[in-house]
């Protein structure tokens, strides 16, 4: 049951939720009433399967999301903007426009 449980949620979206939760421990924790409870409503539900995969499992679990240097730069480049702009104001820049 807890096998044909993380088959669902790898493919909703889990991807390495095998690597996060080790079947000797679920066989541990779970017992078989709710093991059963939860593939019933993985299989039933598709609602349930949704957001028990996107507010449940933890990053860990879901495919690693690419990281958006460009914006990463930028953000970083931001901050120091207030900074340049006193050090010019100090130099006797003034404003262009």
């Amino acid at each position: 049951m807890i096998d044909e449980a993380l088959d669902i949620l790898e493919r909703n979206g889990a991807d390495r939720v095998r690597t996060w939760a080790k079947m000797h421990v679920l066989l541990k924790v779970l017992d078989k009433a709710t093991a059963a409870e939860i593939l019933y409503y993985l299989q039933q539900r598709p609602d349930f399967t949704e957001r028990f995969v996107s507010e449940c499992l933890p990053p860990e679990c879901l495919p690693r999301q690419p990281r958006n240097l460009v914006a990463e730069v930028g953000f970083w480049g931001m901050a120091y903007v207030p900074f340049f702009r006193q050090g010019f104001a100090r130099m006797g820049i003034r404003k262009l426009s």
